[in-house]
């Protein structure tokens, strides 16, 4: 028992709520001295989606965010604690569209938006429509 609470002190050291989600996996990752394919296959999911998870491309679902708890031995709280206080103000729509165009993209594209002024950006849209470009 001693040990599990001294590993427990240790992972509350290095993971602290200003983490995200994918720096706190990977943090655990390393702690427990596991690779990103050795983790994949405890938690039953590719490589490359642990990669998406540490990188922010990606969250992972309820199933799969309390098999990486179990996994890397820390709280599922632990590890959603800095991301549930973002997405506890967004709709689930929102969180459906960063999930699949990924963070990095839907952030680039925010960051390209936020300058143009707001009819532009309809008018935009508007051409878009007339012009029939697949928006997906």
């Amino acid at each position: 028992m001693r040990n599990k609470i001294f590993k427990y002190t240790i992972i509350r050291e290095e993971v602290n709520s200003m983490h995200t989600f994918g720096e706190k996996v990977r943090i655990l990752r390393e702690l427990n001295q596991m690779n990103q394919q050795e983790l994949a296959f405890k938690v039953r999911v590719g490589p490359g989606t642990i990669k998406k998870y540490e990188t922010g491309y990606l969250i992972p679902d309820t199933q799969t965010l309390l098999k990486l708890s179990t996994v890397l031995d820390v709280p599922a709280t632990e590890l959603i604690s800095y991301s549930n206080q973002i997405t506890s103000q967004i709709d689930e729509e929102l969180i459906e569209l960063i999930n699949q165009l990924g963070v990095s993209t839907t952030k680039t594209i925010l960051l390209k938006l936020k300058d143009i002024p707001v009819d532009e950006l309809f008018t935009l849209l508007e051409w878009i429509n007339r012009s029939k470009l697949p928006l997906q």
